[in-house]
């Protein structure tokens, strides 16, 4: 039986009943996926980029195909446009390389030798103190680059203690 759980998200105005599911890894994912909902991501980009707009950070990353269209409107909104997408999957062949820890997550290789001496906003949407984004930071690091920020529209109780976590809310697991 599936874990559910629901969490009213209220920004200035806009309100937002967002559907969490437990996956098979333990950890909480939207569902439906949050990037279906454009002005909830308008929303709370604009609240991360006023939380990150005093923030030294090069290149945004994360994971592509639960987060791009996030990553792509908090860069506009803070000026920026280098963005680091990684994939679970290489639909593209040798210009791809895997990275990570178990070498599961795959960015162009172009994008990976440009973090060498980069400061990297890492952005999710669901963030916990253990998940996929331990691989991809393992990856940046791998890669030369620092981990300079990490932003999230919702985050767990742990991970809202983290003092590297940016986020519009918090809840209880």
């Amino acid at each position: 039986m599936p874990d559910f759980k629901t969490i009213t998200l209220e920004i200035n105005g806009f309100t937002r009943n967002i559907n969490l599911q437990r996956n098979d890894k333990g950890n909480y994912i939207p569902h439906p996926p949050l990037y279906t909902d454009i002005e909830l991501i308008n929303v709370t980009a604009a609240t991360i980029a006023g939380k990150i707009s005093n923030s030294e950070w090069d290149i945004i990353a994360g994971i592509a195909e639960r987060n791009l269209s996030l990553m792509h409107v908090i860069s506009t909104f803070c000026g920026r446009r280098e963005c680091t997408a990684f994939l679970r999957s290489n639909p593209f062949g040798d210009s791809y390389t895997s990275v990570g820890n178990n070498k599961r997550w795959y960015a162009p290789k172009e994008q990976i030798e440009n973090l060498t001496g980069k400061k990297v906003l890492l952005v999710t949407d669901v963030a916990e103190k253990a998940g996929p984004l331990d691989d991809i930071s393992l990856a940046i690091s791998n890669a030369g680059g620092q981990i300079a920020l990490r932003a999230a529209i919702l985050v767990t109780e742990n991970a809202a203690n983290s003092e590297d976590y940016v986020f519009v809310k918090e809840f209880k697991v």
